[in-house]
């Protein structure tokens, strides 16, 4: 089962597991396999079902090897990013380094470490869009793990532990994710975050992370790197079933408008290919507001609350133009207020398959 999560065949992975834990094997094995199997089902997008494996595993007495309870913390803490919940995935980790205290255990540790400046990236990503200050105690937390990932990386943490392979993969994720809190996003971070993971066997990781090199990519105006991240991250994604990673792709790539499949030589510019993540693929409902898409996807934006600057940032554009696409779609529904806006586009069905694309 572990070989076929890293050759990319999660579904007879999970197949096998659940044969493996219905013969209710012994205390060590049942643990490993509700972890790997939580750990498919939290990345496939089945986050109750993978929490509720993962958990067990937590809750098997007399407890199973820290080695492995971090692992189900750091799948944990996956979880909670997902449910955009990155304090609750900051309390995981840090349960997480609490079982290690004192342990010469290293690459878990760095690992739990890349999570929680995922997270604190999450959480500073939050508060710019808000036009908020950084909170001294999230910056503090943020400087120990990395701090914390350095000394993993140059062999002081734990003395004498090695530091290459999958400690230096996670060591440059962390950076990567550090970048990208500190609002530098650094494409040539993220890459080399992507090589490293991809290169001892974390393929899915290596994915997240071709995915964040296109953000980062985009941001600095290279569009042709971005496309080719995307489309190695969306390869991934649509081969094992990873859907909150896939959803995320094709909603950078609807932003952006660039095809998740590269268009033949000699087709018209503009003209979908198979499997594109264009506004026109884009299940919708019906519209009698006479709505632009760039407009659809802004009304999207103000039901979930968003603010001008967020929305800027998600579709690339400046704060005046979102505000200029808000003031347009106010006049087309015939409202004054964002709220009055939400509301009608609530009743009009908008907000509930836009992130079908591709699909």
């Amino acid at each position: 089962a572990e070989l076929l999560i890293v050759e990319g065949d999660w579904r007879e992975a999970e197949r096998l597991l659940d044969r493996s834990l219905a013969t209710d094997p012994s205390r060590l094995p049942r643990g490993t396999h509700l972890i790997d199997r939580g750990l498919l089902r939290v990345r496939c997008g089945r986050v109750d079902d993978g929490v509720a494996d993962l958990r067990l595993a937590l809750d098997i007495q007399p407890p199973i090897d820290p080695e492995w309870r971090i692992v189900a913390l750091g799948g944990l803490a996956e979880a909670a990013l997902q449910a955009s919940d990155p304090r609750r995935a900051i309390a995981d980790v840090d349960e997480g380094l609490e079982i290690l205290a004192g342990a010469d255990e290293v690459p878990g540790r760095a690992h739990l470490l890349a999570v929680g400046l995922r997270a604190s990236a999450d959480l500073a990503e939050r508060v710019r869009a808000r036009r908020e200050p950084e909170d001294p105690e999230d910056a503090t937390a943020a400087a120990r793990y990395l701090a914390l990932l350095e000394a993993a990386g140059n062999g002081t943490l734990v003395a004498g532990a090695g530091t290459g392979g999958r400690v230096q993969a996670r060591v440059d994720w962390g950076r990567a994710e550090e970048s990208r809190r500190r609002g530098a996003n650094d494409p040539e971070a993220w890459d080399a975050a992507a090589d490293g993971l991809a290169r001892f066997g974390e393929p899915h990781l290596s994915a997240v992370c071709r995915y964040r090199a296109a953000e980062a990519a985009l941001a600095i105006g290279d569009r042709d790197r971005a496309a080719d991240r995307l489309r190695r991250a969306a390869a991934w994604a649509d081969r094992v079933g990873a859907e909150p990673l896939a959803a995320e792709v094709r909603a950078l790539a609807r932003r952006a408008r660039i095809d998740l499949v590269p268009q033949p030589e000699g087709a018209a510019a503009g003209s979908p290919a198979h499997g594109t993540a264009r506004d026109e693929d884009v299940t919708r409902p019906t519209d009698p507001y006479g709505l632009s898409p760039r407009e659809v996807e802004v009304l999207e934006m103000l039901l979930d609350g968003r603010t001008n600057r967020e929305i800027g940032a998600a579709l690339f554009i400046s704060d005046k133009t979102a505000s200029s696409h808000v003031t347009h779609i106010l006049d087309k529904l015939g409202v004054t207020s964002r709220g009055a806006a939400a509301a009608v586009a609530a009743r009009a069905g908008f907000g509930r398959t836009g992130s079908r694309a591709g699909t």
